[in-house]
């Protein structure tokens, strides 16, 4: 299958193949039983859980080698936006370096929270941001075996410091198989204050 890309590990130029029904179908939130679109303050106040210190990931392929990444977050616009600054293997010895440089933002116009994660390969991946329950994750498109694939990169809090990380294939939402399994934990860093108000 190669190498997976995901918001945060992008070896391949990946797009997101938008239509209305997968926009309301991914940008759903539980509330009484009933889905209804997540807004712009319910997804940014999950973000706002991320900001500050350095989430250091570590976890394992199903089909491939560890995964260790390094991810920070931070706000744009007044807490408008989120940026995401990544390092991880930047080359095949496994050196860690600046890999990646991301955003997620709210587009009005489409009414869902969308990001945008350009690696330093060239390689551009886009696609949405929802919540569901306990967990935030980002969805988008991504060519397996000359097919297009949706795929699911998913953050459940475990605690204010801790969170299972998931990438995998999903059908309606729900992962169909899981690829990665990793941990992210915070640690502090000298002169970033986690921060959960914008």
């Amino acid at each position: 299958m190669g190498r997976l890309a995901t918001p945060f590990t992008l070896p391949v130029l990946a797009l997101l193949l938008w239509t209305s029904a997968c926009a309301q179908m991914v940008t759903t939130e539980a509330v009484g039983g009933v889905s209804a679109p997540a807004s712009q303050d319910v997804i940014l106040e999950r973000f706002a859980d991320l900001v500050g210190g350095r989430w250091v990931a570590s976890g394992q392929w199903v089909a491939g080698p560890r995964f260790e990444q390094i991810q920070e977050y931070t706000w744009g616009l007044d807490g408008r936006l989120v940026r995401v600054a990544t390092i991880g293997k930047i080359d095949a010895a496994g050196t860690l370096g600046p890999r990646n440089q991301g955003i997620r933002s709210w587009d009005a116009e489409r009414g869902v929270f969308r990001f945008w994660e350009f690696d330093r390969f060239g390689g551009v991946t886009e696609g949405i941001c929802g919540v569901d329950g306990d967990v935030l994750w980002h969805e988008y498109e991504y060519a397996v075996n000359g097919k297009r694939t949706t795929m699911r990169d998913a953050l459940r809090k475990l605690g204010p410091d801790r969170y299972e990380y998931k990438v995998g294939p999903v059908e309606a939402g729900v992962f169909t198989s899981v690829l990665l399994e990793a941990t992210l934990t915070r640690e502090a860093v000298e002169n970033t204050p986690v921060s959960t108000t914008r």
